[in-house]
């Protein structure tokens, strides 16, 4: 019981974390004075090498990812991903999960940036360096779609 507790309580430190870290403020009026072309803005390839400070790739966000079924689907459908690919990656971020439970992680002085290089790291050797990129930014594009399914908000985490 005492076990259940502190893991509700890490997972909760962990989300709380995340989300704060990667929310940001967006203006409230989009309207723009119309004076040439509209150029869209430039997507993120999902080939770019995916830069380590604004990934949301960790493995305990790829872990609670990792069971929703929808987001699965997608690792296969988008990125190619085998059952055995997708059962190691499992492994490997609900490993990392438990480690941080076992370290006290809530007191941990660990740079965000040192963490999601070493997670891009541990991926990359189930996966291989261009899966990895690419599951990279469906990560970022899940959590763009989450920060969006939640209303009008003025705010927005990315």
């Amino acid at each position: 019981m005492k076990s259940s507790i502190r893991h509700q309580q890490i997972t909760l430190l962990s989300l709380l974390l995340l989300i704060f870290s990667g929310c940001i403020t967006s203006p409230t009026d989009n309207r723009q004075p119309i004076s040439g072309p509209v150029i869209p803005p430039a997507s993120p390839s999902p080939s770019a090498m995916p830069d380590v400070a604004t990934t949301q790739l960790t493995l305990p966000v790829l872990d609670a990812l990792l069971s929703d079924q929808e987001f699965v689907a997608s690792l296969k459908s988008q990125l190619g991903l085998t059952d055995e690919q997708i059962a190691s990656l499992k492994t490997l971020s609900a490993a990392e999960v438990e480690r941080l439970r076992k370290t006290n992680a809530e007191n941990s002085e660990d740079d965000s940036t040192v963490v999601r290089s070493e997670a891009v790291r541990k991926v990359s050797d189930v996966i291989g360096q261009e899966k990895t990129k690419q599951l990279s930014a469906l990560i970022n594009e899940h959590w763009a779609k989450s920060g969006n399914t939640r209303g009008a908000s003025a705010s927005r985490c990315s």
